[in-house]
């Protein structure tokens, strides 16, 4: 039943997307519920003696959490008002500095910072 949720709840968060995807407060909601979601299956795979994927993720070092992060990579490729790049970056590196490495909290300042000067450029235009 969880599978089935997390691919509706991700369906529709196409839709959202579509229609209101210059909006960082949108992206930061689906990062929450797909963080969530992610965590939903990584209980259930702990509850089914699986060892879950969040014990594998501290094993090997990799972030856990890469469906949410990729959301947030996607937003910036996406959102050009400088207002709402910086809700998303502000938002994005307290997600890595919450959940994430140091590899990935790195990687989100870089990508920040080459979005940000990106957003600029394009405001110094208009």
């Amino acid at each position: 039943q969880l599978v089935g949720d997390a691919a509706q709840a991700r369906a529709l968060m196409e839709t959202v997307f579509a229609r209101f995807g210059q909006n960082a407060s949108i992206w930061i909601e689906c990062v929450v519920l797909e963080r969530e979601l992610e965590q939903s299956v990584d209980a259930r795979g702990a509850c089914g003696g699986g060892g879950g994927s969040a014990s594998r993720r501290a094993v090997d070092g990799a972030a856990p959490f890469e469906k949410a992060r990729k959301l947030f990579r996607r937003a910036v490729t996406v959102i050009t008002d400088a207002h709402q790049a910086l809700a998303l970056h502000t938002a994005w590196t307290a997600f890595e500095a919450t959940w994430g490495t140091l590899a990935s909290q790195r990687a989100a300042e870089i990508r920040c910072a080459s979005h940000w000067a990106a957003v600029c450029r394009r405001c110094d235009k208009v």
